[in-house]
C-alpha cells in the first residue's frame, strides 16, 4: 500500500490523502492536520497497533490497519436499505432489508470476526443505535453463522465484498431467528412480502453495543 499527503495553503489545517493499493485501486480522503500527525506518531511509536484510517467512500463507513501488516485490520461496511432475495429453505422471498452495518476483524488473512447489526438510516453517525439482524443466520450478539460456507483469506479490504455478498446469497433457516411479534421467520418473510421498506417498529435494539461508536471503539 501506497500512501501519498498532499499539502495546501489553501487548507493548511487539512491533508489530502491519495491511498494505493498494490492492486492499482484507489482513494482520496481529506483528514485533519490534527489526525494525519496523530497516525504518523502511532505508526513511528508501535508498529502493532492499530492505525485509525476513519470514514472511506463506498460503504466503508470506518476502520483500523495495522501498521505493518496489510492483512490484519478492522472493517465496518454500511450497507444502505433496499429490497432483496433471500432463501428462505428453497423458497425464493424478495423482501426489504433495513440498512446493515458490518463488523469483519481480520488478522493474517483469516476472519476472526464476522457481526452485522441492523441501522434505522441509510447514513450513520457515531451515535446512532444499532439493532439486532432480523432475520436468520445471526447470534442475538451479532455474530455471523457462516453455516458450511468456506470463508477464502481475505487479504486486502476490498475482499470483504465477497463476504458481503456471501452472506445475502446465503440460504437461511430458523434455527437463529426470534421475534417477539412473530413466531416464525415464515411469517414475518409474508407479512413482508410486497413492503418496500422494513418497518422500523420491528427493529429489536441490541445488547452488545450502544451505538456505532461504541463498536467502532
Amino acid at each position: 500500500m501506497k500512501i501519498t499527503a498532499v499539502f495546501s495553503d489553501k487548507e493548511e489545517s487539512r491533508v489530502r490523502l491519495l491511498i494505493e493499493e498494490d492492486s492499482g485501486m484507489a482513494e482520496q480522503k481529506t483528514v485533519r492536520l490534527s489526525e494525519f500527525k496523530g497516525i504518523l506518531d502511532v505508526s513511528h511509536d508501535s508498529k502493532s497497533d492499530m492505525v485509525p484510517i476513519g470514514t472511506l467512500p463506498k460503504g466503508y463507513f470506518d476502520g483500523q490497519l495495522v501498521a505493518d501488516d496489510r492483512t490484519s485490520f478492522i472493517m465496518t461496511i454500511c450497507v444502505a436499505s433496499s429490497k432483496r432475495h433471500m432463501n428462505y429453505y428453497n423458497e425464493l422471498f424478495h423482501i426489504p432489508f433495513p440498512a446493515l452495518m458490518f463488523k469483519f476483524q481480520i488478522k493474517k488473512g483469516h476472519v476472526i470476526v464476522s457481526e452485522v447489526f441492523s441501522l434505522d438510516t441509510d447514513r450513520p453517525s457515531e451515535t446512532s443505535k444499532l439493532y439486532r439482524y432480523p432475520y436468520g443466520n445471526v447470534y442475538d450478539d451479532g455474530r455471523i453463522c457462516w453455516g458450511s460456507n468456506a470463508l477464502k483469506p481475505v487479504l486486502q479490504k476490498k475482499d470483504l465484498n465477497h463476504l458481503v455478498a456471501m452472506f445475502f446469497c446465503s440460504g437461511t433457516n430458523d434455527d437463529l431467528f426470534k421475534s417477539s411479534a412473530y413466531g416464525t421467520q415464515r411469517a414475518l418473510l409474508t407479512h413482508l412480502k410486497g413492503k418496500e421498506k422494513f418497518p422500523q417498529n420491528l427493529l429489536v435494539e441490541n445488547s452488545k453495543y450502544a451505538n456505532v461508536g461504541a463498536m467502532l471503539n
